[in-house]
């Protein structure tokens, strides 16, 4: 069984190994950022009051989320979420996912966006929790979610 946990210093190894993990086996090319700036990120989001969890099984991380406020201070955040294939579809991005929206709607976060680099089942999580897929700036799709009604905030 897993577990969700607060995201530390500690954890960064961790987290780096996931992700790197997932973008091989999503095959697109993609390249794992250097340990050192997950770590950079890690830190610096923890300064600024962002949102990080992991999801471990014992000792490993099999997924992550990290909530993001922008620094314009007008509600808008932004979300990495990730979790490695042999443990989708068994309620772990919906307990991450599940776990930084209510600190996403306690801190009166209007607009979430996610980057949309994953795939079909994380996609459905998202589509379940009320996010819709838009074009982002650089032309490439994004999921948003935005507050509706006063339970949002």
């Amino acid at each position: 069984m897993y577990r969700i946990e607060a995201m530390g210093p500690i954890h960064v190894p961790g987290v780096h190994l996931a992700r790197e993990r997932l973008l091989r086996q999503l095959g697109r090319g993609l390249a794992a950022r250097p340990m050192f700036r997950t770590a950079e990120i890690v830190h610096q989001n923890a300064e600024a009051g962002g949102a990080q969890f992991v999801a471990k099984v014992g000792h490993e991380v099999i997924g992550w989320c990290m909530l993001s406020m922008e620094p314009s201070g007008d509600g808008q955040a932004t979300l990495e979420l990730g979790v490695a294939a042999p443990w989708r579809m068994q309620g772990v991005e919906s307990a991450l996912l599940d776990t930084v929206m209510q600190l996403a709607k306690r801190a009166s976060t209007r607009i979430l966006f996610v980057s949309a680099a994953w795939d079909g089942d994380l996609i459905d999580c998202l589509e379940r929790a009320g996010f819709k897929q838009e074009r982002g700036a650089n032309g490439l799709p994004e999921w948003a979610w935005a507050a509706r009604g006063p339970e949002c905030n």
